[in-house]
């Protein structure tokens, strides 16, 4: 039996590739009537800024909140970028929008995060967008290239200027 496409991860990290490794996420939705699901990763802060963090703001609860806010201001940046995601598309093809599942905005270190969802068992495809770098780099980031080494499912790493 062929393999079958029901489930993808988009792991997405808002970078200048961001649409067009989303645009790719989406049309494989489209061929295969499968759902996406959407992860933003937000690093943690360095132990730089959390002391920095501390000698400013005194307050427990408002430094609570300080953290809770990078979250929030993350749903967001992604909110924007999905509507500026649908509007390069025609209509025909944002019918793809209602295969656009939950989204996801968590905290942590990317490719952990990433890896722990795609080698979770639930999706059958991870789909993530490559930064470019110049001749003497590869096209993936450092993200792109940690995940690959581990990921357990097919993965597709969409090149920047690749539409």
């Amino acid at each position: 039996m062929l393999p079958q496409i029901k489930h993808i991860l988009f792991a997405t990290d808002f970078s200048r590739n961001a649409c067009e490794a989303a645009k790719h996420a989406a049309g494989l939705a489209l061929a295969t009537g499968a759902s996406v699901h959407v992860l933003h990763v937000v690093e943690p802060l360095s132990e730089d800024a959390r002391f920095a963090l501390m000698a400013f703001i005194q307050d427990p609860k408002l430094r609570h909140q300080a953290l809770e806010n990078r979250t929030q201001a993350a749903r967001a940046m992604v909110a924007q970028r999905e509507e500026q995601f649908w509007a390069t598309l025609d209509q025909e093809q944002k019918a793809v929008r209602e295969r656009m599942g939950e989204l996801e905005v968590v905290e942590g270190f990317p490719p952990h995060e990433i890896l722990e969802r795609a080698n979770g068992g639930r999706y059958d495809m991870l789909v993530m967008g490559g930064h470019e770098h110049g001749i003497s780099h590869s096209f993936m980031g450092d993200t792109a290239k940690r995940v690959l080494r581990r990921v357990t499912i097919p993965t597709l790493i969409v090149p920047r200027g690749h539409a």
